[in-house]
């Protein structure tokens, strides 16, 4: 391990802080090329840590201490010491007062953790470990004060932080002086300053208390018009909140600032969120109907997070997904009650798979709650979240509405202002619901994704169907909700005396049978329903049988699965033949399914676009036990292609059906119609004739939002063609000076399969537009370039070596998204031999680096494991 990095921390050599902070006073002055940071810390002894040191210990990182005080005592260098990344003072008493200075130089910060400047913009991001680049600090969760904030600050109107306003002044040196108090306890890592000339659009929210709520938002006056959809979106989150969990906001005043350089999607200091432009700014000419909907989700999520998360915040960062799986949950909820529960079940499962299942496969796998950290950013995971988000999900199914409602309000009575750990969590649930748990909270301690296998038999004599369910890992308990259906689509009942037809059903065993009688005919088995359980299991479902569960099934999520298993079951027949040389045919029974659904009478329109849309070619890789990038590649194609042949005649009727007049308008009915459209013709472009060619160009000249211009490019991105040019070029000079546009404009470049697209990549790279600084613009090219499959895993290895240069070249600025790229080189063992050899040697050319973050080489180096 390098000098430079430090060593691991371990959940089990938790201890709690030997001092406490009772009050935080902070002044902020600012100056053009620095800052100066004045904290006043009232600390005690705690109570319960058995250390006798006397010695207080504060973290820090990359400060320039310019002065300490203890009490009204001016503290000499012989009373402290600074080392790495601690400050040490000695013999301090069991309470006192401590006064420290601290420069910082804003400008400087390209890690965008503390204190740093975004455009003309000072902005803070604390979570986890940013706070410590502020002030010296005992920055940990489960240290939680009262803070009073003031700033000075000349030429920036806009001086903002958390809790309420109350005081500003102009000083005589014309400086703007205000000062923020924030009442209710909190961590470090939920303080929030922003200072800058930004634009505020208001609004309103009346309680279910009848409290008048302020709610603000502060853009880039370019930005004015475009904030009125997360607005609303923020009403429809509170509103849901009061009537689904009696949640009600505790501030006077809500606010959201927007802000272009930022790690992550947004962040829930108390009562001033700091948000990624992305998920905050939209309108019909730039965003997408997804934007829209990520727009909506975040708001939600964020604010979700001040009971979940704030007003209850997690111990220590192994807790983590105690405040961010039980908020993903809520976010999902709330998703699923503003459009369709269908859809939004299904976008959360593919999200699941296709970046969760891989991540438990891997090195980099590990539990909801993990056991040990280098560097904690790196542990913000789609375990943590996603997993963590299902865990939750399966407690609300197995308890029952009711009970899941009761045990939340005992939760949220009972450490309302605390600190806590998931088992204090598992506590309250226990305590509110009545129910024992002790073996379901195995969830949060094991490591990969749980496969089941089951298997079936009918009894045509007793009329009895039995299932046999077997887990094949280390048993858990959890929920598989089952309804079964007759041929034609109708359900069986599961219990006669109750007239039930679909049940959820508890599995806690190894082995476990289940009995269903009075079932007339061989039924077909529709499991883990909505996606009850977070689990990969194994069912032979006869072609004909998934058939019926794609046209008949009324759980929409289950439709998807089928259609999903249906394809799997195609691709992997294909891929084998081409493999071995044999010819491939076309599936045609696939092509009767699609045309039955479009010809159908469907009114979720959004529903049908997700069944007629082809798993990526990621996600047919994970059907092989060896991944084959190019067999993947050449079979994709060609069921796209024959697809779009056999299929052209209602493909064409669809996309002339779904035209909407009318002003762009978000709504799911409207969403679903633009996503049928733009699916047809996406398939119609594989056609690649003259007349189509043309009309992608009619499509993205005549659209009147986002969503159907970016539809055009995108059939057509993988297409060498002069209409792909001429849009790609139309599209630059007309959004070249919208960031958040342009984004989408490296992206499509990133990840077309047309050939040349590597050195296209690197070209990019060069551009003046393309600012390393920047987040959203470096995941815009290198992330949709690492999911490029068949250029980034190219067999020369130029993809590697592309993306391992700028990851080092990037943890020079920023390495915790410097680590985020890493990630994709972590399922080397997935590919052929070649492929292994050359992901590992740009893995080992990583760690050979001189000076390399702990972020990084944290991921590089488990990554390696088992080489």
């Amino acid at each position: 391990m390098p000098e430079n990095i430090d060593q691991m921390v371990y959940l089990k050599d938790y201890k709690v802080p030997c001092y406490l902070i009772e009050t935080t006073d902070l002044c902020f002055e600012v100056e053009n090329n620095y800052t100066l940071v004045t904290s006043i810390l009232a600390l005690r002894k705690n109570p319960l840590s058995d250390d006798i040191s006397n010695m207080l210990v504060l973290d820090g990182e990359a400060l320039e201490l310019q002065s300490l005080t203890l009490d009204d005592t001016l503290l000499t260098e012989d009373k402290y010491q600074v080392t790495g990344n601690n400050l040490k003072i000695f013999g301090v008493p069991h309470s006192f007062y401590l006064t420290i200075v601290t420069k910082l130089y804003p400008r400087e910060n390209t890690t965008l953790n503390g204190l740093y400047q975004s455009n003309q913009l000072l902005c803070t991001q604390c979570e986890a470990q940013g706070f410590r680049r502020i002030t010296y600090y005992i920055d940990r969760p489960d240290v939680l004060a009262i803070f009073t904030t003031e700033i000075k600050a000349k030429n920036l109107p806009v001086l903002l932080s958390n809790g309420n306003l109350i005081s500003e002044s102009i000083l005589d040196d014309g400086r703007k002086r205000v000062k923020w108090h924030d009442p209710y306890k909190k961590p470090s890592y939920l303080f929030a300053l922003v200072a800058g000339d930004l634009v505020c659009v208001e609004d309103t929210f009346t309680t279910m208390s009848n409290k008048q709520v302020k709610l603000q938002m502060y853009v880039e006056s370019c930005n004015k018009n475009k904030c009125q959809f997360a607005l609303e979106s923020l009403k429809k989150a509170m509103k849901w909140d009061e009537e689904e969990y009696a949640r009600e906001y505790d501030l006077e005043l809500y606010m959201i600032v927007a802000v272009s350089d930022f790690n992550m999607g947004a962040m829930e200091n108390k009562g001033l969120n700091i948000f990624n432009t992305r998920y905050v700014v939209v309108d019909p000419d730039m965003a997408t109907d997804m934007d829209y909907h990520l727009v909506e989700a975040v708001i939600g999520h964020e604010y979700f997070h001040n009971w979940t998360g704030n007003r209850i915040t997690c111990r220590d960062w192994f807790q983590l997904s105690l405040k961010e799986g039980l908020t993903v949950f809520r976010e999902q909820e709330f998703s699923a009650a503003m459009g369709s529960q269908a859809v939004n079940r299904i976008m959360d499962v593919e999200r699941l798979r296709r970046m969760q299942f891989p991540e438990d496969a891997g090195p980099l796998a590990h539990s909801v709650q993990p056991q040990s950290y280098l560097e904690i950013n790196n542990f913000y995971t789609m375990t943590v979240y996603e997993k963590g988000a299902e865990i939750i999900r399966m407690l609300k199914v197995l308890l029952g509405k009711d009970k899941f409602s009761n045990a939340m309000e005992y939760y949220f009575s009972s450490y309302d202002g605390m600190a806590i750990t998931i088992e204090d969590f598992f506590m309250a649930m226990e305590k509110g619901s009545g129910m024992d748990l002790h073996v379901f909270k195995r969830w949060y301690y094991q490591v990969g994704t749980p496969r089941i296998n089951i298997t079936c038999h009918y009894d045509v004599k007793e009329k009895v169907f039995r299932l046999d369910v077997e887990q094949l890992t280390q048993p858990l308990v959890f929920p598989m909700t089952i309804s079964l259906l007759r041929s034609n689509g109708e359900k069986c009942y599961l219990n006669n005396s109750t007239n039930e037809v679909e049940s959820v059903i508890t599995i806690a065993e190894s082995k476990q049978t289940l009995f269903f009688d009075k079932i007339d005919e061989e039924p077909v088995a529709s499991l883990f329903r909505n996606f009850s359980a977070p689990v990969s299991f194994t069912y032979t479902h006869s072609s004909e049988e998934l058939r019926t569960l794609i046209l008949y099934d009324d759980d929409g999520f289950n439709r998807w699965q089928a259609m999903q298993q249906y394809m799997k079951n195609i691709f992997i027949e294909l891929i084998q033949n081409y493999k071995n040389s044999i010819a491939l045919n076309g599936p045609d029974e696939l092509v009767t399914i699609f045309r039955e659904i479009l010809q159908g009478i469907e009114t979720d329109k959004l529903l049908v676009s997700k069944l007629l849309t082809l798993p990526k070619e990621m996600d047919v890789s994970e059907y092989l036990v060896e991944d084959d990038v190019e067999a993947v590649h050449f079979c994709h194609n060609f069921i796209s292609d024959y697809l779009a042949s056999e299929l052209q005649d209602v493909f064409q009727v669809c996309y002339e059906m779904e035209v909407l007049k009318g002003d762009y308008q978000f709504n799911h009915g409207d969403w679903g119609k633009r996503a049928l459209r733009n699916c047809c013709l996406w398939y119609l472009m594989r056609l690649q004739t003259d007349f189509y060619l043309k009309q992608s160009i009619t499509h993205f000249t005549s659209a009147n939002n986002m969503s159907d211009r970016i539809a055009a490019i995108f059939a057509l991105n993988n297409i060498d063609c002069n209409e792909r040019s001429y849009l790609l070029d139309v599209f630059y000079k007309t959004w070249q000076d919208n960031p958040l546009v342009l984004d989408k404009w490296f992206a499509f470049q990133g990840s077309s399969t047309i050939s040349g697209t590597a050195s296209r990549v690197q070209n990019l790279a060069e551009m003046p537009e393309f600012v390393l600084t920047n987040p959203n613009r470096v995941r815009s090219l290198f992330m949709a370039f690492s999911r490029n499959r068949i250029h980034f895993h190219g067999i020369s290895g130029t993809g590697y070596k592309l993306l391992s240069h700028f990851i080092l070249k990037l943890d020079k600025i920023n390495p915790q998204v410097a680590a985020r790229l890493v990630e994709p080189f972590s399922h080397w063992k997935r590919f052929d031999k070649l492929r292994q050899e050359k992901m590992c040697m740009e893995l080992k050319n990583i760690l050979n680096e001189d000076i390399l973050s702990k972020d990084v080489y944290e991921i590089a180096s488990k990554s390696l494991q088992n080489d």
